[in-house]
């Protein structure tokens, strides 16, 4: 059962009327409360989080499986119809700027070089410059589930546990390619610089449908790869049994650099990465929290709650999808 409602939470109006598929807060300090909200019932639509109001709304028509803002008023979307639609809020329009093979699983935006990706179960990622239109086509192994950057490295998640990583300064070849230490299926990654004892290093993040979590870092160096762990979370015991639940979501605070996952069992839980431990847990939401992003400032968490009908006991859906915005505390996030 979800905890009671938290005074730090505010869940939106006017959500999506079907499941959350990415929530993702605009990127610009000045327009940081902006919330993009992409959704299978083939909307993109546009929050203030914190007035409270929806200020923009797309019909793509199609499911819409990812979202990104490239700046304060465009953003990029993508989905079952596999095509790039670029949303202008400006003027409310949106408009196809390219396409794949099949549906467009991720899109992403390259903070480093200014440049937006996109993977797709074609087995492409492609990078978009939107300043002079040219497009690069990287083949991938299999069917991308996710993707993520690390400054200049562009991490990709595919079928059966491939992770190929890419320097998008020469994309001629992947720099390394690699099986993820999980053993089931990828379902999110997340990159991050992680400051530590022995320096900065490049990191990222993989979760499973199984419950853990490997942190694995992009230094090829033997003595790097020595440092890589994995651990257990979103796990309960009910009825004298553990249950396992997926991670969802994983996303790094823009200032402390610690993670927050979400699972699909309701919960939202803290990680300090260098320590190797959990440092909060926020309430217990009414299912699944499909997809999570920090702002830019790092003050508020968005999390879609959408059930993804991973149990075969609960044939329904247990609520309506909603986003909840949470007020973060900088106890519940800053490495002690």
């Amino acid at each position: 059962m979800p905890e009671a409602p938290d005074k730090n939470e505010q869940r939106l109006l006017d959500p999506p009327s079907d499941t959350i598929s990415s929530v993702k807060f605009c990127p610009s300090i000045s327009s940081g409360r902006l919330l993009m909200v992409s959704s299978w019932d083939g909307t993109v639509r546009v929050y203030d989080s914190e007035q409270n109001i929806k200020r923009a709304q797309f019909d793509i028509g199609e499911p819409v499986l990812d979202c990104c803002f490239s700046d304060a008023t465009h953003a990029f979307c993508g989905g079952l119809d596999n095509h790039i639609k670029m949303c202008d809020l400006n003027n409310g329009k949106h408009f196809a700027v390219g396409n794949h093979d099949d549906a467009v699983r991720c899109v992403h935006l390259n903070l480093s070089r200014n440049i937006m990706t996109t993977g797709s179960w074609d087995k492409t990622v492609k990078t978009w410059d939107p300043r002079s239109k040219s497009v690069v086509v990287l083949s991938q192994p299999d069917k991308v589930y996710s993707l993520t950057s690390i400054k200049d490295y562009l991490i990709v998640g595919t079928k059966d546990r491939k992770i190929w990583i890419w320097d998008l300064r020469n994309c001629a070849e992947p720099i390394q390619k690699r099986e993820s230490s999980l053993k089931y299926q990828t379902r999110c990654t997340t990159g991050m610089v992680l400051n530590s004892a022995d320096g900065a290093n490049d990191i990222f993040a993989v979760g499973s449908i199984e419950g853990r979590v490997a942190v694995e870092y992009v230094d090829n160096d033997p003595e790097k790869q020595k440092k890589k762990y994995a651990f257990k979370c979103h796990r309960s015991k009910e009825a004298g049994m553990e249950m396992i639940y997926p991670v969802n979501s994983l996303v790094v605070h823009p200032v402390y650099g610690t993670m927050a996952s979400g699972g699909s069992d309701g919960v939202v839980n803290i990680w300090d990465v260098d320590k190797k431990k959990r440092m909060s847990q926020f309430r217990k939401q009414a299912t699944t929290i499909s997809t999570l992003d920090f702002s830019k400032d790092g003050k508020l968490l968005a999390m879609g709650v959408s059930y993804l009908f991973e149990r075969e006991d609960m044939p329904n859906k247990p609520c309506e999808d909603h986003v909840v915005v949470r007020s973060v505390a900088e106890h519940e996030v800053k490495p002690k």
